[in-house]
C-alpha cells in the first residue's frame, strides 16, 4: 500500500493549506475484503503533518497517493432519480433533474457521478467548473498531480443511520449518508440543525432520520455546545459529544473511504481523459509510425519466406548432387557434411586397401602409355578401381594388363573382353598387389 498525502485546501486560497502523511504500518498482504479495516488501522506519520504553503507540501507528493479535500461548502451534494443505468445517459439527464437546486447555468457546471443509495437514487457531487479549475491548476502549478479530489465533508466518520458533524471555528461540517453532506455556517447551527433533522424526520419511510448524532469538535472549534434539539419527535436523537485533540485533517483522513467519497476527477477532469488530451494530437503520427511498421514487418516477412524458399532449394539441389556423386548411399541427413567427410576420406586414403586417387596415380602412366585407348567409365568401391575403355585389340589389353602388374606393382582383373567394330571393349578390375582379394594375375 502506497503513502498517503492528505491536503486540505481551504475556501480562501490566501489561507495556509492543512497537509497530512499517512505511511502503512506494514506491507499490506491482506485480502481485499479486508482492505476497509486496514485504512483505519493506518496512523499518520507524527513527524508531518501541519499548515504550510502549498509548494512546501509539494515537496512530500512524489511517489505517493495525493487526496485533495475541498471545501464542501463550494460543492453541492445531492442526489437524484434516474432510471437509466448508462452513464452518458445519467449525465444528460442529470441537469434537468436538479434544476430546482442549481443557481448556475449547467454549462458551467461539473457532475460527478457517486453510487446509487437504497432507494435507487444516483449520488452526485456538483461543482463549478471555474472552481475546480482553480483548484487544480494551483496545485499543479506547484507541481502536485492528484489521484483524487473530494469534498472534505464525505471523509467523516460515517455509519449507517447516524450523522456526524465537524465544528470548527467558522463552519460546521454535517455528513448525513454515505456520500452526502453539507456546510453549515457556525452563526446559524440554532436554527438550521433542527430544520435538517425535522426534514429527516419527514423521511422516516426512507429510513433518513438518525438515531444519533456524532459531534465532533476541533481544537480550534470553541467550547460552543450542540444546539438543543427540543423540536417535537427529535428528543430521541442523541448527540454525541467527541472533543478533538488533534487537527482536524487528522480525523478525516483517517475516516476516508475511496468506495463512499466521490471523486470529483471524473470525465474531463480525469487522468484517463487528460492523457487522452495529450495523446489526441499525436494520433496522426502514430497511426503513419504503426503502418511503417507493419510494412517493415510484412517485408521482413516476405523475404523471410523467400530466403526459405531459396535455402530448401540449394538444400535439395546439394541432395541431388551427393546421391549423384554417391549412388551407393543410403540415407541422407546433411549431405554437406556427408559429402565433405567422404571426399576428406578420398583424399586421405580411408576408403579401402587403398585410396581412389593413389590407385588412380599408380595407374594412371601405364594408361597413358597405351595408344589409342579410350575411357569410357571409372568407378571406384571398396578399394577396387573398376575401368570400362575401348582398346585397339587383344594384344595391347595384354600388354596393358602387364604394365599395370609390372611396372606399377597392381593386382589386375580382366572381368570381361568383347571385339565390336574392330576394337576391344573390356572391363578392368584394378587393386593394390598387397590387397588379398580373390582372382588377378600378379
Amino acid at each position: 500500500m502506497r503513502a498517503r498525502l492528505f491536503i486540505r485546501l481551504p475556501e480562501d486560497p490566501a489561507q495556509p493549506v492543512s497537509w497530512l502523511l499517512l505511511e502503512p504500518e506494514k506491507e499490506s498482504t491482506i485480502p481485499a475484503e479486508f482492505q476497509s479495516e486496514i485504512q483505519s488501522e493506518i496512523r499518520p506519520d507524527t513527524r508531518a503533518g501541519s499548515q504550510a504553503a502549498l509548494e512546501d507540501i509539494s515537496l512530500h507528493a512524489p511517489g505517493r497517493q495525493v487526496i485533495v479535500l475541498v471545501p464542501t461548502a463550494q460543492v453541492l451534494l445531492t442526489h437524484a432519480r434516474i432510471p437509466s443505468r448508462q452513464r452518458q445517459r445519467i449525465l444528460s439527464a442529470l441537469p434537468y433533474a436538479l434544476e430546482d437546486q442549481l443557481a448556475e447555468d449547467v454549462e458551467q457546471l461539473h457532475f460527478a457521478l457517486g453510487q446509487r443509495n437504497r432507494e435507487g437514487d444516483v449520488q452526485v457531487a456538483v461543482v463549478s467548473r471555474r472552481r475546480l479549475g482553480e483548484w487544480l491548476a494551483r496545485l499543479r502549478a506547484c507541481d502536485i498531480e492528484p489521484d483524487a479530489v473530494v469534498p472534505d465533508a464525505l471523509c467523516l466518520p460515517w455509519e449507517e443511520g447516524q450523522w456526524s458533524a465537524l465544528q470548527e471555528a467558522h463552519q460546521l461540517l454535517l455528513r448525513t449518508a454515505a456520500q452526502e453532506g453539507l456546510s453549515l455556517d457556525s452563526d446559524s447551527l440554532d436554527v438550521t440543525l433542527p430544520l435538517l433533522l425535522a426534514e429527516s424526520e419527514e423521511n422516516r419511510e426512507k429510513n433518513r432520520r438518525p438515531s444519533a448524532l456524532h459531534w465532533y469538535v476541533s481544537p480550534d472549534g470553541g467550547s460552543r455546545p450542540p444546539p438543543a434539539l427540543e423540536a417535537p419527535g427529535l428528543e430521541s436523537v442523541d448527540i454525541l459529544p467527541h472533543p478533538l485533540e488533534e487537527a482536524p485533517l487528522a480525523l478525516l483522513s483517517r475516516h476516508y473511504r475511496r468506495d463512499q467519497a466521490i471523486n470529483l476527477l471524473q470525465g474531463e477532469y480525469s487522468r484517463h481523459e487528460q492523457l487522452g488530451r495529450y495523446w489526441r494530437p499525436w494520433r496522426p503520427a502514430a497511426a503513419l509510425l504503426l503502418a511503417l511498421l507493419l510494412l517493415l514487418a510484412g517485408t521482413t516477412v516476405l523475404d523471410y519466406l523467400q530466403l526459405s524458399e531459396e535455402h530448401e532449394a540449394l538444400r535439395q539441389r546439394i541432395e541431388r548432387i551427393y546421391l549423384d556423386t554417391f549412388p551407393e548411399a543410403r540415407r541422407v541427413v546433411n549431405p554437406r557434411v556427408q559429402m565433405e567427410r567422404r571426399l576428406a576420406a578420398l583424399r586421405t586414403g580411408e576408403t579401402g586397401a587403398g585410396g581412389f586417387l593413389d590407385l588412380l596415380r599408380e595407374a594412371g602412366p601405364a594408361l597413358r602409355e597405351t595408344p589409342k585407348i579410350e575411357l569410357r567409365r571409372i568407378s571406384f568401391r571398396d578399394g577396387r578401381l573398376d575401368i570400362a575403355l575401348r582398346i585397339p585389340d587383344l594384344q595391347s589389353l595384354d600388354r596393358l594388363k602387364q604394365r599395370l602388374g609390372e611396372k606399377a606393382g597392381l593386382r589386375v582383373d580382366i572381368q570381361s573382353a568383347t571385339a565390336r567394330d574392330d576394337k576391344v571393349e573390356a572391363r578392368l578390375q584394378i587393386r593394390p598387389s598387397r590387397d588379398s582379394g580373390r582372382g588377378g594375375a600378379p
